[in-house]
């Protein structure tokens, strides 16, 4: 029957492992890398909400112009058709 492993064993190996963890966080950190992304989902639903907005002007400007796709408004000023 195998032993079970001894407890100071595992101590020291959830010790190393938690200290390399730590290591791995600060790399992280120095090099600008954080938890937070407020800013980045913010600006994300900013973009998302003009994104919508212009796709509703389009879609009214091609109706008022009857003779002009979303397409064709999209490619005369120079918007990508995503």
């Amino acid at each position: 029957m195998a032993q079970p492993p001894d407890p100071q064993t595992n101590r020291q190996a959830l010790l190393d492992k938690l200290a390399a963890l730590d290591q791995q966080l600060e790399d992280f950190k120095s090099r600008g890398v954080t938890s937070d992304f407020k800013a980045e989902i913010k600006a994300l639903h900013d973009y998302n909400e003009m994104k919508d907005l212009t796709q509703r002007v389009l879609g009214h400007l091609a109706n008022f112009e009857q003779e002009s796709t979303l397409a064709e408004l999209h490619e005369r000023y120079d918007l990508p058709l995503e």
